[in-house]
């Protein structure tokens, strides 16, 4: 709910949201009320908090923001030699945390010399795939949030982007497809052809619980106990 000021005093204003707050108080459905602040990407802030959440800001010589220290990356902890599997809605393999301007994407093959993406299944052919593909895509937003690296066409990273890059920014990625369209048996076909011992499972459905995927993950775990289903 908005509250405007429009033409009223300051002391005035103050009175007519403290009137809007115990009005809204009385509402037996209200359960919270708070101010309203606008939320803000800081996934540069998000990757060090969670390798050591009790350490204090610090300033980034280059951008001047205030950030945390990245304390895993800073003890040589980086995901190299890791291989995550995703599966995921599409990811946007042009953006810059994934592009490689030296080995070009294609679809269902391997890809050993790519920087980052070995292997990315696809159903459609590449006029397909820019077709349906989303600014949005959820696929992309997990894979930059594990292993996204931005570098630039000298192949060195650039220091602003990277205050961005993933929590295993060295590791590298396998597309098994679309959550919905492929089975667990694909996902493990795609993790144990390429040596993943990860996978990112980031999706939601809308029951709480869903009994035959519940069977069918939870198999796949019991059945390959040297990996682990995030």
């Amino acid at each position: 709910i908005r509250v405007d000021q429009n033409e009223l005093k300051k002391s005035a204003f103050e009175k007519k949201k403290e009137q809007v707050t115990k009005l809204l108080s009385k509402n037996p459905a209200v359960k919270h009320i708070t101010t309203y602040k606008k939320p803000v990407l800081q996934n540069d802030i998000t990757i060090g908090y969670v390798q050591n959440n009790r350490q204090p800001f610090h300033r980034d010589e280059v951008t001047k923001q205030l950030i945390f220290r990245r304390y895993v990356h800073d003890h040589g902890l980086t995901g190299e030699g890791e291989i995550i599997t995703i599966e995921d809605s599409p990811i946007d393999f042009r953006h810059p945390m994934f592009r490689d301007d030296n080995v070009p994407v294609e679809f269902n093959k391997d890809m050993p010399n790519h920087r980052k993406i070995l292997f990315y299944q696809s159903f459609t052919d590449m006029k397909g795939w820019e077709e349906n593909l989303t600014d949005s895509e959820h696929g992309t937003h997990t894979a930059g949030t594990l292993a996204g690296k931005s570098i630039g066409k000298d192949g060195k990273p650039r220091p602003v982007s990277a205050l961005f890059h993933g929590t295993a920014p060295d590791a590298k990625l396998v597309y098994a497809g679309l959550y919905g369209n492929i089975t667990g048996e694909e996902l493990e076909h795609a993790m144990n052809t390429h040596n993943s011992r990860i996978s990112s499972n980031s999706w939601g459905d809308s029951d709480k619980y869903v009994d035959p995927l519940n069977h069918e993950y939870g198999l796949l775990a019991y059945n390959n106990p040297n990996s682990i289903f995030i």
